[in-house]
């Protein structure tokens, strides 16, 4: 591979210990229960009906610039907007990483890690949203979602 050749030529070397994703072990039970990762809410606008997401980011809708919210769970449904697939990767991330912005069933718009490897994602593939393992950090999980593409082989795709 491209990355293997460059850490033989001495080019890509590693740059040591991996920073930590910020999630001391004290705060496992906090994640787990934190309603806005694991029950997927977004932040529905009061005014306009935008969902804005996530909602600890957002203190204004991001289509009229509200600040009344009321915390909405989102669909666990959509089709991909559009996606990528990273072939190089620092630790502790592992390569292929496929990343999709997915407009979900509600109108709600999130930027979610594709299980698998990415093959046969395609725009406006149909996805659900699953809750998944993305690391460990320091002895503990750290949960999310994750979407799930629902293709086919490349092989059992009409030509």
């Amino acid at each position: 591979s491209y990355t293997e050749a460059l850490r033989a030529r001495g080019q890509l070397t590693a740059a040591g210990e991996t920073i930590p994703m910020g999630v001391p072990p004290e705060s496992a039970s906090f994640v787990r229960g934190a309603d806005e990762i694991l029950g997927l809410l977004g932040a529905r606008c009061v005014d306009c009906g935008t969902i804005n997401t996530p909602p600890s980011i957002h203190p204004h809708c991001i289509s009229c610039g509200s600040t009344k919210f009321e915390l909405v769970p989102m669909a666990r449904r959509g089709v991909v907007h559009t996606f990528v697939v990273n072939h190089t990767m620092p630790a502790p991330f592992v390569a292929p990483l496929p990343l999709a912005v997915i407009d979900l069933a509600d109108g709600a718009r999130v930027m979610l890690q594709v299980t698998g490897r990415g093959d046969g994602l395609e725009i406006g593939t149909p996805v659900e949203l699953v809750l998944r393992r993305y690391a460990y950090e320091r002895g503990v999980p750290v949960y999310g979602f994750k979407a799930h593409a629902k293709t086919t082989a490349p092989s059992e795709r009409p030509s």
